[in-house]
């Protein structure tokens, strides 16, 4: 073909290259838009301003895979050495460009009939199961010839690559300066390598984590949406390192299994009150930081690092024995606000993040409550303003919304005090009933506070311990604020932690007493005033505000009503990486390594040092029934895209 033949000359490499990423992008979207169409009856009442904000945000996704494939090709054609014009290093480069990029279009096309089948893009263990299947390259061709049409695409695609080598050239030309052209030459293949770093984070913001699954949620309204988002390379790069979950079968009768843990809640009463729910969510917030939930420490002389929440703890329903379901802030949000656990790896980050889940906020909805999520945060830090858009939030607040950004620690975002008045007065604009969810900044690294309050709260023996004054003074603050509000009086206030940081106490210093946490209920109307030593853990928080406004729908949650004094309740959190957990029950803790329990211990015993297998065994049989039908439920509800009832 004639338009085969026309080629621009240039001496400008970066021109060439930028003009061949370009093209690769433009391949990638027309990929997801196949993806689309093909599956579009997955994705209904998509409207055309929807459709075109999923390609927008699908263009950030598109650059990881786009920088990971073609890094090194971009890295040859910037070198500021004259070797790069010549005719066989070309040749050799453009081989490869056409071949990486080749095999990701063959990965994107696959995926329209994968989708299909299971509602889900291709991941990296999928990938390897297949690759150890028998007759493979048999197999590949005989999908070549029944997905003729694909084929088609297949080669229309890769002859757009070449055209992209063809169209476009560059040529060695000789510059007036040897030196200054060297210069600049090394000044852009820096420049352009800091880019690609950025691009392949999908961020240029250092305190954000890298882009991963739940972040798609960002641009779409509906969780399955995000498959659209996403693209085949992206999910099988990010998907390479996490640990592949498999379906269980422990229980082969659903009686039995629900008997042990029944993640389907139906309660048969009304609407109790429609009161306002707020929870607060404090960063690294441990128990071994609250004064009065240590009433033995140190010979009972131990005052703690928040004298507010101490006094508010003399007038609230609080839980002792609380823990997190995560060592990380990424594992609490999804437990605190969907009862989903972190036993294998965060779901945010994981490739099942597009599956569709029950949050409080979209169960709350379904009884005409509006939702709004607070991070001080810079808005994308940790994904977490895209995984509340999954959830169902109505409104996320972070530091774009803030209106004065010089209240900021030059590091994470606004100060806390700053941003929780903030969270006091808009709830104040905002209609009752409501859900309020607020997730603490300041009480993490670098333990910074602001310039005026230096010296104000106790230094401790830890660099958090000011901080943790700093975020309890804001915490009174907000209180006194509120107090002075009209939703006050009517509103539930759950009060927890993420997750522990740092211990200074041998008593905190153990793989279980880490994920202790407070789990207070303040509650003005009906000051019950209780310390509960009963078990608790973060995916509880949902059914406990299920069961006080009286929910009477169905819903799916792995977690309990803590209030409810007639269910057995039962902890599992995991211990040590993706491979230990823990199963708390009554007094006693069964310590799980790769599935085969290692040791029986009693719940004081926080260093797990005294193994009472021999004593203790009579209670196994009861409590491995009750972990094994918790996996159970958790694996195969995940795999199989049922966490929503």
């Amino acid at each position: 073909m004639k338009i085969f033949n026309r080629k621009y000359q240039t001496s400008n490499s970066l021109i060439v290259v930028a003009f061949r990423i370009f093209v690769v992008l433009f391949v990638y979207t027309i990929c997801r838009f196949l993806f689309y169409k093909f599956n579009n009856e997955s994705f209904n009442n998509l409207s055309i301003s929807d459709l075109l904000y999923i390609f927008y945000g699908g263009i950030k996704f598109d650059l990881i895979p786009v920088v990971y494939s073609n890094a090194l090709y971009v890295i040859a054609f910037l070198l500021p050495f004259r070797f790069i014009y010549n005719k066989f290093y070309k040749y050799f480069w453009n081989t490869f460009f056409i071949i990486i990029n080749s095999f990701v279009i063959i990965l994107s096309l696959s995926d329209i009939i994968y989708y299909n089948i299971v509602q889900n893009r291709l991941t990296f263990p999928v990938i390897k199961s297949v690759i150890g299947e028998n007759k493979l390259t048999s197999m590949f061709f005989r999908y070549l010839a029944d997905y003729w049409y694909l084929t088609a695409v297949l080669i229309f695609l890769i002859l757009i690559l070449i055209y992209s080598l063809i169209v476009i050239d560059f040529s060695y030309k000789e510059p007036k300066n040897k030196i200054l052209n060297f210069l600049k030459n090394t000044s852009i293949l820096i420049i352009s390598v800091g880019l690609m770093f950025g691009f392949a984070r999908g961020t240029f913001i250092p305190s954000n984590r890298p882009i991963s699954f739940g972040n798609a949620g960002k641009y779409v309204s509906n969780s399955n949406q995000i498959s659209i988002v996403l693209n085949t390379p992206f999910c099988i790069i990010k998907s390479f390192k996490i640990n592949e979950l498999n379906e269980l079968n422990y229980f082969s009768d659903s009686t039995e299994l629900n008997s042990f843990c029944n993640p389907i809640h139906n309660s048969n009463n009304g609407l109790k009150n429609r009161q306002n729910i707020v929870i607060i969510i404090l960063e690294s917030f441990g128990k071994e930081y609250i004064g009065s939930l240590n009433p033995t420490l140190e010979n009972g002389n131990y005052k703690g690092y928040t004298p507010f929440l101490d006094s508010l703890i003399k007038n609230s329903y609080v839980f002792c024995n609380a823990f997190s379901n995560g060592r990380k802030s990424i594992d609490a949000l999804p437990a605190i606000i969907a009862s989903i656990p972190s036993l294998e790896n965060p779901y945010i980050i994981s490739p099942y993040v597009g599956n569709k889940i029950t949050s409080v906020a979209n169960l709350l909805k379904n009884v005409g409550y509006k939702s709004m999520f607070f991070h001080g945060a810079y808005n994308g830090s940790m994904g977490f303003d895209a995984f509340m858009n999954i959830a169902g939030f109505d409104k996320y607040y972070g530091y774009n919304e803030f209106p004065e950004k010089e209240k900021n620690d030059g590091y994470w975002g606004i100060w806390d005090e700053d941003f929780f008045q903030f969270f006091a007065s808009t709830l104040n604009k905002t209609e009752s009933p409501f859900l309020g969810v607020i997730f603490s900044l300041s009480s993490h690294s670098p333990f910074d506070v602001p310039i005026q309050y230096q010296n104000k709260f106790p230094k401790g023996t830890l660099p958090i311990h000011e901080t943790l004054g700093y975020a309890d003074y804001s915490l009174r603050k907000f209180f006194e604020t509120a107090q002075k509000m009209k939703w006050f009086n009517n509103t539930l206030f759950i009060i927890t932690a993420d997750h522990p940081s740092t211990f200074y106490h041998k008593e905190y210093n153990s793989n279980m007493a880490f994920f202790k946490v407070p789990i207070i209920l303040y509650n003005p109307n009906n000051n019950i005033k209780k310390i509960d030593s009963t078990n608790v853990q973060h995916i509880d928080i949902l059914p406990t505000i299920m069961n006080f406004i009286g929910y009477n729908k169905p819903y799916f949650s792995l977690g309990n009503d803590m209030l409810n004094d007639s269910i057995d309740h039962y902890v599992v959190v995991n211990n040590i990486g993706a491979k230990a957990n823990c199963v708390i029950w009554k007094n006693t803790v069964l310590h799980y390594f790769e599935d085969k329990l290692i040791g029986i211990y009693d719940i004081n015993d926080n260093a797990l040092s005294n193994n009472l297998y021999d004593s203790k065994k009579h209670l196994i049989p009861e409590m491995e029934n009750r972990y094994k039908a918790f996996l159970q439920q958790f694996n195969n509800s995940i795999i199989n895209n049922k966490m929503s009832y």
